[in-house]
């Protein structure tokens, strides 16, 4: 598998304990509730672009 990222020096955690540090501490955090205006534009947005693929 090709590398397309030639702009980063750093490469991929080769194990789950490197990739530890990337993950958020908080890990109970509630997710952000989402107004229906909100949804919609986001539902709308993805159409968009599916429709572009």
């Amino acid at each position: 598998m090709q590398n397309y990222n030639t702009d980063s020096l750093s490469t991929l955690p080769k194990s789950k304990d490197e990739a530890d540090h990337l993950t958020p501490l908080d890990k109970n955090a509630t997710p952000i509730e989402l107004t229906s205006d909100e949804k919609l534009y986001r539902k709308r947005w993805l159409e968009s672009i599916s429709d572009c693929v």
